[in-house]
């Protein structure tokens, strides 16, 4: 029978568990991205310029500015 500490060593476990570390951590990027545009649209920057700071896009940006804040 398999105990947990085979399992951690199996390739399959090592690969999925690497996905889930990449995901978790582009999930946070996109988060501070979302962020970060939040802040310069109350400064009164253009969605132009955001998108080009963010590299989010225009769309995404006007979205921002209609949710409220938090």
């Amino acid at each position: 029978m398999l105990q947990v500490t085979d399992v951690r060593q199996t390739r399959v476990f090592k690969d999925a568990h690497a996905e889930g570390r990449g995901e978790g951590r582009e999930e946070g990027r996109e988060r501070e991205r979302v962020n970060v545009a939040r802040k310069l649209l109350e400064q009164g920057l253009s969605v132009a310029a955001i998108a080009d700071a963010t590299g989010l896009t225009q769309a995404q940006i006007r979205k921002l500015d209609k949710k409220p804040r938090k």
